[in-house]
């Protein structure tokens, strides 16, 4: 990419940031259209730097989505996210696994790979919308814990199918499992020593753990995204006390890595290639979305009323485990690019319509405790 072409990418980043802040309009949702605005008609391609960062931005995204989970509160709630969480995943993938088998001709595999991809719902979506409305309530963070549900029932089903697990993924499990009872300890006594410092010891701290996951994550077979997320779950406890460190995440992330990952998004998209594929993108779009709504809605009603036709809208985001589902399967030969670019497209669509969908409601009305 030439210099020129840099300068275009930042400035985009910063007009979508301004159109969001003075309309309201997910940013997020903004910085992948003005992506696919910038590669179709302008010809930006993306560049190893760009995506290096876009990498690290899913993963600083998904540790901050995984900081916000409250395991005591899942805990109290365990019944009302593993009914909405299950249902928004199996309504969709049942639907759009027998469909895609039995009258689109797809073999077992890639039936499968079409049906999780395509039944996800992205924390990555869903956790910066929910910010953008103010405080995470109670009731808000019960409804990322149900969304957490769904993303999990993803990756349990994409690592069964298509992941490559080793004896390096049981040892790193482990690993992880014990940071909940180590870290409070050690990282209070690191935490003291060195909180407020110039270098921002804290941060680097979190942030290398981050690379080195990131590097770990092809020798034990799991989605680098997927084990930040984890990571960030484990380590709440601790680092939720810092509300400075906390702070520093997030303008980091937010402010310059999360959207080089979504305008990188915009500039994976083809228009000419969406064009071929766009009988599958009309029928996945439409099964994916009514088969979610109708699932999540009933399954969310008796736990909120008023609610559920809007958390039935906002599940329908998805973004980030349908495109790692889509580039692993593609990366695999498990589907052709027809195939790719039919779920790239319709992820994209189905969050469009959810943000919007969403975007014309108060979101800040979910703020009672639920």
């Amino acid at each position: 990419m030439k210099t020129s072409n840099l300068w275009i990418v930042s400035l985009f980043i910063v007009f979508a940031g301004f159109v969001g802040l003075e309309t309201h309009i997910p940013v997020a949702l903004l910085e992948i259209l003005m992506g696919i605005f910038a590669a179709n008609l302008l010809g930006v391609e993306s560049t190893v730097i760009i995506e290096v960062l876009a990498n690290f931005g899913i993963m600083a995204l998904m540790y901050l989505a995984g900081l916000e989970i409250d395991l005591d509160l899942l805990r109290r709630k365990a019944k009302v996210c593993s009914v909405i969480g299950l249902a928004s995943f199996l309504a969709p993938f049942l639907t759009i696994l027998g469909f895609s088998y039995f009258f689109l001709d797809f073999s077992t595999m890639q039936s499968l790979l079409v049906g999780i991809a395509l039944s996800t719902t992205s924390i990555a979506i869903v956790y910066p919308l929910m910010l953008e409305a103010g405080e995470l309530t109670e009731k808000k963070k019960t409804i990322l814990s149900a969304v957490m549900v769904t993303d999990l029932a993803s990756i349990i089903m994409l690592g069964v199918f298509f992941s490559t697990f080793s004896f390096y993924t049981i040892i790193f499990v482990a690993v992880l499992s014990l940071i909940p009872f180590l870290a409070p300890n050690l990282g209070e006594t690191i935490f003291a020593r060195y909180q407020k410092n110039i270098v921002s010891f804290e941060l680097r701290i979190v942030l290398l753990s981050l690379l080195g996951i990131s590097v770990l994550s092809e020798s034990i077979g799991v989605e680098q995204a997927i084990l930040a997320f984890g990571f960030g779950i484990v380590t709440s406890q601790l680092v939720v006390k810092h509300s400075d460190l906390v702070n520093q995440l997030r303008g980091l992330t937010f402010g310059f890595l999360t959207p080089i990952f979504f305008f990188s998004i915009g500039l994976s998209i083809k228009l000419a290639e969406l064009r071929q594929s766009l009988s599958y993108i009309v029928i996945f779009v439409i099964l994916a979305f009514s088969s979610k709504f109708i699932g999540t809605y009933f399954a969310a009603k008796p736990f909120f009323k008023k609610e559920a036709f809007f958390i039935a809208e906002l599940f329908n985001a998805r973004l980030s485990i349908g495109i790692i589902a889509a580039a692993l399967g593609l990366k695999n030969q498990i589907i052709d690019e027809r195939i790719f670019s039919a779920i790239i497209g319709s992820v994209v669509v189905l969050t469009i319509i959810s943000a919007f969908s969403v975007f014309t409601k108060e979101f800040h009305n979910v703020s009672d405790s639920a």
